[in-house]
């Protein structure tokens, strides 16, 4: 005579549930564009942040810039 197994431990799949939205950047927080990039016209290297960028901008106009 055989056994009877049971489902242990595992959750059982859920029917008549729709699946999750793909992940959207807006609905996470609620709104509002994503971040914007600056990108040096030089070299092209990307920054969130606008003083970052302009003092490395002015490092790559002395040649001073290490990603070229």
């Amino acid at each position: 005579m055989g056994t009877v197994t049971r489902n242990r431990g595992r959750a059982k799949k859920r029917r008549n549930e729709a699946p999750p939205p793909p992940y959207d950047y807006d609905m996470t927080r609620a709104g509002t564009p994503p971040p914007a990039l600056y990108a040096c016209p030089v070299c092209g290297l990307k920054m969130r942040s606008i003083k970052l960028i302009q003092e490395h901008i002015d490092q790559c106009l002395n040649d001073d810039c290490a990603i070229v």
